[in-house]
């Protein structure tokens, strides 16, 4: 059955507004605690009550069950590991009827399973419930599993850690999910809880009547790889943002180059040389319009953060936390022209606006993985938010 330990994942503003959109009668009175963990158990003490009362408009297992699903699958975890894979489940018939058929014969699979209903057993990595998603065609576009991993205490007690794994066959990714806060305080290493559930979907241990038959074959990311896809992913918005930027300098500000590059003798500058200073003066003009260009200007969005290495040198740009476009800082004009060069880049921030919504992710390589930090403040429309990096990552992977 849910239990507080399972609620506590789910902020309490994000508790209160549903049961406001789902009209939960007496929602005021019935939840009156003063503090945070008796909050939880009110809510819970709710829920049970709404469920076991069966009465037109009060909430039902299902909807319960897919808005704890859509928290603890996706606005809960902020912290992904992205990597690549091949399944034999690329090789068979994969519409909603034939993955139905396949994956109910295997209750260990846990498909569809509520999370109203699940039971949380004692073992260490738990498999909770098993989801699918599909195109329009009717074929399978993703397979969504979602493991209880340990417990811990949290700052409102005792709270149930969630890891969610997506396979996703639309860009053959394979993401294991995790929430950052929680994923830090883990026991031990905590790069060990990743293999933990990698070696799960391969069919070892406890899992090898549940995963192995799927043939799951886990590719690891090279460093040059990731740090070639943050490249493109950086060029793709800083490009348009040069463009952007280009557009905005004046018949005046090009006038007050040419005199001043008149005035100092560098005119007389074979056309290479002279074109490399010019650069550099439109740098300094570029960083002042930047300052002062609002941010809507930016049609696509923007890069907010960039980390570049070369040799045993590093350089980063400042304020990332601020999620500000970095082409107001210098080091972005110093080092822009390197890092084209290279076609590669450590760490990258980026701004995406899309259809009426935006996302802030952070990305980097480690551990034959790339790394995708979410922004803290991002847990809504996470679903949307998660497919539209998901896209962008795929139409920008370079393999090296």
């Amino acid at each position: 059955m849910l239990t507080d330990k399972v609620l506590k994942n789910i902020q309490i503003q994000e508790l209160r507004g549903f049961f406001k959109d789902n009209d939960v009668k007496g929602r005021s009175t019935r939840i009156n605690a003063s503090s945070t963990p008796l909050k939880y158990l009110e809510y819970l003490n709710v829920i049970e009550e709404e469920i076991a009362s069966n009465e037109v408009g009060t909430l039902t297992s299902e909807v319960v069950d897919q808005f704890v699903f859509e928290h603890l699958f996706y606005a809960n975890s902020n912290i992904h590991f992205v990597f690549r894979f091949s399944s034999y489940l690329h090789e068979i018939p994969r519409t909603d009827a034939e993955i139905t058929r396949i994956f109910t014969r295997m209750p260990q699979l846990m498909f569809n399973q509520s999370l109203v209903d699940w039971d949380d057993n004692t073992r260490r990595i738990n498999l909770c419930t098993t989801r699918s998603t599909y195109f329009d065609d009717g074929q399978l576009k993703s397979l969504l599993f979602l493991f209880r991993v340990a417990n811990l205490e949290m700052e409102h007690g005792m709270t149930s850690v969630f890891c969610g794994v997506t396979l996703d066959f639309e860009h053959d990714l394979l993401i294991v999910k995790f929430n950052q806060n929680q994923f830090t305080r883990l026991d031990g290493e905590s790069l060990l809880h990743v293999i933990s559930i990698k070696n799960a979907l391969s069919g070892a241990g406890d899992f090898a009547d549940s995963f192995a038959w799927m043939r799951i074959n886990l590719q690891q990311l090279n460093e040059d790889t990731v740090n070639s896809t943050i490249y493109r992913l950086f060029r793709e918005l800083s490009l348009e943002a040069e463009r952007l930027l280009d557009s905005k300098m004046t018949e005046e500000n090009l006038m007050h180059i040419e005199n001043f590059m008149e005035n100092i003798g560098l005119n007389d500058l074979e056309p290479k040389l002279k074109e490399e200073y010019m650069k550099q003066i439109k740098a300094v003009i570029f960083q002042d319009i930047s300052r002062t260009m609002e941010d809507t200007r930016f049609e696509n969005g923007w890069v907010f953060k960039l980390g570049f290495r070369e040799g045993d040198n590093s350089r980063a740009s400042q304020n990332a936390e601020k999620r500000s476009p970095v082409y107001s800082q210098q080091v972005f004009w110093q080092l822009k022209e390197i890092i084209h060069r290279t076609g590669k880049m450590q760490e990258g921030g980026f701004h995406w606006k899309f259809e009426n919504s935006f996302v802030d992710v952070r990305m980097e390589s480690k551990n034959g993985a790339l790394l995708v930090y979410y922004y803290s403040r991002l847990r809504s429309e996470r679903r949307e938010k998660e497919e539209y990096v998901l896209r962008k990552i795929a139409e920008n992977f370079q393999f090296e």
